[in-house]
């Protein structure tokens, strides 16, 4: 999961790009820890999705470039 600071949801991935928040929104990523909002095309901050992407690892959309995932070697 991914915490979108913009609106303080969580975005949960459905694929390598694609993610739905709580309310059924979805999302795509689109980089440099920014997606946008399909459904109005609203961008949002969500730090962590692209570097999980990266790494192959859905289970944390916290990761070590702000410090936040005490999973982190």
């Amino acid at each position: 999961m991914f915490f979108d600071m913009t609106d303080g949801d969580l975005i949960m991935p459905i694929g390598d790009k694609m993610g739905m928040n709580s309310k059924g929104n979805f999302f795509m990523n689109m980089g440099n820890d920014l997606s946008v909002n399909t459904e109005d095309g609203g961008i949002h901050m969500t730090p962590g999705w692209n570097d999980s992407i990266n790494n192959n690892d859905f289970n944390s959309g916290f990761n070590g470039g702000f410090g936040m995932n005490p999973f982190d070697d």
